[in-house]
């Protein structure tokens, strides 16, 4: 067989699959999920995370809800292949995450049509929030008067010079905490971020010893452990492990599973 004739075979079969570049793997999921960038449709619910790629990739969270598993492989079907078409026509250097929505699955035409609009949809309010928060930066505020009220003096006896204390200041209309009060406030954040540390250092431990002999048993995507790490990231340490505690208590044969992002 001629070289040329290879290259197109190659050139072919790869245009008509579905290679593992552009799929996306557990961790990416919770990626996704946490930044919280969405739209939806009748069909699908679709969200999107920039990523450091020169290309779109996909991941795919298919619950019980949409009908059995048949029914799961077909909608697969139509959307792995619905993003193959449209994955150069739609915005690059994402990570897109489809969630079907409803029982009827839609035509291959209406697929595609459904990703390149709420793809578009999503850039655009990312672009919106990123211009919003600019113009706020941007924003200089006029010089102000010292204002007499907002210093008090201390006068401790009469042996101790009298000396001036700034209790507070005001600054866009909002009280600066005093000296005391900001150093409790750095305290408590930095008390937080080392909580926050242990918690997800003591769960991507158990990722690389424990979840490899015990093998994939989670009922929901993400899983519960990239769940744990997800909640205590946004939601602070206290909040965030009793809600990854909730999701292992929830994960049990019982339960039908399926997308539950933090």
């Amino acid at each position: 067989m001629h070289v040329e004739n290879r290259k197109s075979i190659q050139e072919h079969s790869d245009a008509a699959t579905f290679p593992k570049a552009c799929r996306l793997v557990s961790a990416d999921f919770t990626r996704v999920f946490a930044v919280r960038q969405r739209a939806s449709n009748e069909w699908f619910l679709v969200y999107a995370r920039k990523n450091d790629r020169f290309r779109a990739r996909l991941g795919l969270s298919v619950s019980r809800k949409v009908g059995n598993a048949t029914i799961r492989n077909r909608w697969k079907r139509r959307i792995r292949e619905a993003f193959r078409i449209v994955q150069w026509k739609i915005p690059t250097g994402m990570d897109y995450v489809v969630v079907p929505r409803g029982t009827t699955i839609p035509s291959a035409s209406q697929a595609q049509a459904s990703l390149m609009t709420l793809a578009g949809k999503i850039v655009l309010s990312i672009g919106a929030g990123a211009r919003s928060k600019l113009n706020h930066s941007e924003i200089v505020q006029p010089p102000r008067d010292p204002d007499p009220l907002a210093c008090a003096t201390v006068h401790a006896s009469d042996n101790i010079e009298h000396r001036t204390v700034p209790l507070c200041e005001k600054q866009d209309g909002d009280a600066v905490l005093p000296v005391d009060c900001q150093a409790t406030k750095k305290g408590w954040a930095a008390l937080n971020s080392l909580l926050s540390e242990v918690l997800i250092r003591g769960v991507r431990l158990y990722q690389i010893t424990l979840s490899p002999i015990i093998g994939r048993q989670c009922r929901f995507q993400p899983t519960c452990s990239h769940y744990f790490i997800g909640s205590v990231q946004k939601y602070g340490p206290v909040s965030g492990m009793m809600r990854g505690l909730h999701r292992i208590c929830r994960c049990h044969p019982w339960n039908r599973g399926g997308s539950d992002p933090p």
